[in-house]
């Protein structure tokens, strides 16, 4: 473990890139923080699925986050950041040790942290929850993304999930499930075409 000093967060429930950060985020200007070398797996599953940590790793990172700030010290209670070789990451957890929110780091305080030391350490945790975030979109196509995927559930007609399926695919669907399952995977990739005929279908329906 080593201590991490003088460096910005901004902690959000899935991972927005540097670049994608936006001004109205709360910003953390970090004083000091507590950051692990961790492996490549054990990175990627708390930077990709819902994590609950051992008590005995909250109680090392307890109240060891500290903020800026002109008042008393201020303090997040359970925060750390895990680091491989490659990456680096801050994350947020409650009292129970389920990780609640996680930040990107910017680029160069990233590009610090790797040429620091390198001591493998071992946490004992639990996967929660499988998910599959999509590592490449911007914040701004995951937002259309989930936008488009609200209003897809909403729909409770089965001939016209099969009706999107055909604008999109051009071909036949007898299963409203498997069609609704293509669509929505189609969605996830972010495919341009099948958002757009969603997006008029609702359109559509709302007039």
């Amino acid at each position: 473990m080593i201590k991490v000093n003088d460096l910005l967060l901004n902690f959000n429930d899935v991972l927005y890139e540097f670049y994608d950060w936006d001004k109205k985020d709360k910003i953390y200007h970090i004083k000091s923080i507590d950051a692990f070398y961790v492996s490549k797996k054990v990175l990627n599953d708390f930077m990709y699925n819902d994590i609950k940590v051992d008590n005995s790793f909250l109680d090392i990172i307890k109240s060891k986050t500290i903020i800026y700030s002109n008042t008393p010290v201020i303090e997040l209670k359970y925060a750390c950041i895990l680091y491989d070789k490659n990456k680096a990451c801050a994350f947020l957890f409650d009292k129970n040790g389920k990780c609640i929110k996680k930040s990107h780091l910017l680029f160069d305080e990233e590009e610090d942290l790797l040429k620091k030391e390198k001591s493998l350490v071992n946490i004992k945790y639990k996967i929660l929850k499988k998910n599959n975030y999509n590592q490449i979109l911007t914040r701004k196509e995951l937002m259309i993304v989930n936008k488009t995927l609200n209003e897809l559930i909403k729909i409770k007609s089965n001939d016209l999930i099969k009706y999107i399926y055909y604008e999109c695919f051009n071909k036949y669907e007898s299963s409203s499930k498997l069609a609704l399952k293509k669509i929505i995977n189609n969605i996830n990739s972010y495919d341009e075409k099948t958002i757009k005929i969603v997006g008029e279908t609702i359109k559509i329906l709302k007039k």
